[in-house]
């Protein structure tokens, strides 16, 4: 016998079996966790994570929140809506910005003495217009 005259046959008991398994309900699902994310997350946030070395998570909260904003104002700078050079005046515009705007959201402890911290930049009625508007 033939193994391609099988063929057919098995494709469709694999056809079935995916159907089949798709088609139950699965517990174990892995939902992505946002704070994972970097850059725009919506059309009002942008997001930076930073790993703070500390022996408490409030000192982990302090020290990567520093260096979260420095990370977010050079990200940010990068970012196609600045296609140009921004001018001396608009740096100083994403610098406070994402030190008025922004915030720690999350603090993780990852491992001893090393945390995952998450900042936040909102801005109230959208970031990218804001951004599209600094020159």
């Amino acid at each position: 016998m033939k193994y391609w005259t099988l063929l057919p046959a098995l494709v469709l008991a694999l056809v079935l079996a995916l159907a089949v398994g798709c088609a139950s309900p699965q517990t174990d699902v892995i939902v992505e966790d946002d704070s994972l994310s970097e850059g725009m997350v919506s059309s009002s946030s942008y997001q930076v994570n930073v790993t703070a070395f500390a022996l408490t998570e409030a000192e982990a909260r302090s020290v990567g929140e520093k260096e979260a904003r420095r990370k977010a104002y050079n990200l940010i700078l990068k970012e196609p809506f600045f296609r140009l050079t921004l001018s001396e005046n608009g740096k100083q515009q994403i610098r406070r910005l994402v030190e008025e705007k922004g915030r720690v959201v999350k603090v993780g402890h990852v491992r001893e003495n090393s945390y995952n911290v998450t900042y936040r930049i909102t801005q109230p009625g959208g970031l990218r217009n804001y951004f599209r508007n600094v020159q």
